[in-house]
């Protein structure tokens, strides 16, 4: 039996509303979403007093947003080299276990567990940890190509294909939003574990959220035609978790959007593969062919080939059934 976007959103629906894995887990989203768009007035607050450093970015996750002290991660090359707390002493840099090398053989600073952000010794510490995420190839890791997606989609995209999306961010800052059903595993299992949109947009031209499922290069040809499956997965929970009124403002708010909960939001998923992974373009446009074979939900499903070029991402071509 072919599987279908309606087959796969009807699965999701139906887990997540007649099952108590499922209820229990949109309590949990619920919960969470108040409790980012709290956590989000105190990030937009203090948040311009933190310039990036060239050659990193910054993200957070759900946990660092809700703790007692609002943590945010200093990244390069998709990994986290250190994090930064705003305290009473100022915007506090500690170091991650990923680069303890690089921090210990700066004499100056290897006794100390957290420095000012503005000290010089911590802009040498970034640029180490640059250096050694480059040879150490970090770059070809999912996470690499998520943070440039993330860059290319909030600067405006160099080419058209980019140019419509704007990413979503947690007070100016990327954020990968949890979801309540399984990252991979047949639609009609919750699955042990929940998964993430990699990264989750917004369409300027036709007010759509697009969940945009990235495979990291190299992927082979199965990871690369479930990912299709996978951004639907998840476009149907954002679905799900939306089609309740009552709650649809708060999840608007968080996306950084001022619509209510009158406003009905539609949805497109994005497969953003490497143009030289394992699965054919025959391949990726016939799984294309199936999943649209019945779309009552109106979705747009796409799939994204891209290269990298000079550490910068862009789409090489799209692919259509």
């Amino acid at each position: 039996m072919a599987e279908t976007i309606d087959s796969i959103v009807g699965q999701v629906f139906k887990n997540l509303s007649e099952t108590d894995a499922g209820r229990e887990r949109v309590r949990h989203m619920d919960d969470l979403v108040q409790r980012l768009n709290g956590a989000a007035e105190v990030l937009r607050q203090k948040r311009p007093r933190l310039r990036a450093r060239p050659g990193m970015s910054f993200s957070v996750n759900t946990t660092q947003a809700q703790g007692e002290t609002l943590k945010i991660s200093v990244r390069v090359q998709g990994v986290d080299c250190g994090f930064v707390t705003f305290e009473k002493a100022g915007r506090m840099f500690g170091p991650c276990r990923n680069f303890k090398k690089q921090w210990s053989s700066l004499r100056k600073i290897s006794d100390q567990k957290a420095l000012e952000w503005g000290e010089p010794a911590v802009a040498e510490y970034i640029r180490a940890c640059g250096c050694a995420a480059r040879a150490r190839k970090y770059g070809r890791r999912e996470s690499s190509i998520q943070e440039l997606l993330f860059g290319a989609l909030n600067e405006g995209g160099t080419k058209k294909t980019l140019r419509g999306f704007r990413p979503v961010l947690f007070s100016g800052v990327p954020i990968q939003i949890p979801l309540p059903v399984t990252p991979r595993g047949k639609s009609e299992e919750l699955g042990k574990h929940k998964g993430h949109s990699d990264v989750l947009a917004r369409s300027r031209s036709h007010g759509r959220l697009v969940v945009f499922e990235v495979k990291r290069p190299g992927a082979g040809r199965k990871e690369c035609s479930g990912a299709l499956g996978q951004a639907v997965r998840y476009a149907a929970a954002l679905d799900y978790l939306m089609s309740r009124e009552e709650h649809r403002a708060a999840y608007w708010r968080l996306f950084g959007s001022r619509r209510g909960k009158g406003h009905v939001p539609r949805f497109s998923a994005v497969a953003f593969l490497e143009e030289s992974d394992g699965a054919s373009e025959k391949d990726l446009a016939a799984k294309l062919h199936e999943l649209l074979l019945s779309n009552s939900k109106g979705y747009d499903l796409t799939v994204m080939l891209y290269r990298r070029v000079n550490n910068v991402i862009e789409v090489a071509r799209t692919v259509v059934h």
